[in-house]
C-alpha cells in the first residue's frame, strides 16, 4: 500500500521546497525571514509559509506526520543564484528520490524545479515533475508561527501543534 498519495505529495513538495533552504548540516541557501507565498505548478491559489529560524525542524516534523524518513540533502552551488539539492526518502512500502534546482536571490524570489522518482510508481507514474514559485510578500502575521503554512482558505497549519495533536485553526 502506498503511504504517500498525490495530494500528500503536493503538500510535502511545498514543505520540502520551502523548508529545504535551511538544512543546517549542509551548505545551503537561506531564505529571508518573513511570509513567503508558494504556488505549485503556476496554480493561482497559493499557500503561504512563515519562514523563521526553525524551518528545518518543521520540515522534518511534516515528514514524520506521514512516517517519511529522509537522508540529509546534498547541496551544491552552481552559480550565485542557482543551487541544486538531491535527497532520498523512504516510507513504508515507498522510496523516492528528489532532485531540485533552486533559482533566485533567496531574499525576494525563488523558483524550484523538482523531479521526484517513486518506487513503486504511484498511479502508474514512476516520476513527477513540479515547479514551485516562492516570493516573499512581507512579515509573518501576528499569531502565525515560523514553519506554519497559511492555506488559500485561511486555515493555518502549524506542524508543531499538529505533532502535539492540536487541530489546525481557521
Amino acid at each position: 500500500m502506498n503511504v504517500l498519495r498525490s495530494g500528500q505529495l503536493a503538500i510535502l513538495a511545498l514543505w520540502a521546497a520551502a523548508a529545504a533552504a535551511v538544512t543546517p548540516a549542509s551548505p545551503a541557501p537561506v531564505r529571508a525571514p518573513g511570509l513567503w507565498q508558494l504556488s505549485l505548478d503556476g496554480n493561482t491559489s497559493a499557500a503561504r509559509q512563515c519562514v523563521g529560524a526553525k524551518d528545518d525542524v518543521m520540515k522534518q516534523r511534516a515528514f514524520d506526520a506521514v512516517r517519511v524518513k529522509c537522508e540529509q540533502a546534498v547541496w551544491r552551488q552552481e552559480a550565485a543564484d542557482r543551487w541544486v539539492s538531491d535527497q532520498t526518502c523512504t516510507a513504508p512500502g515507498q522510496k523516492s528520490s528528489h532532485h531540485a534546482v533552486f533559482i533566485g536571490d533567496f531574499a525576494h524570489k525563488v523558483r524550484v524545479d523538482m523531479l521526484t522518482r517513486m518506487d513503486p510508481p504511484q498511479s502508474g507514474q514512476p516520476e513527477e515533475r513540479q515547479s514551485i514559485q516562492m516570493e516573499r510578500v512581507g512579515d509573518c502575521p501576528a499569531g502565525v508561527a515560523p514553519g506554519s503554512m497559511v492555506l488559500p482558505n485561511g486555515m493555518v497549519l502549524d506542524p508543531a501543534k499538529a505533532m502535539a495533536g492540536k487541530r489546525p485553526h481557521p
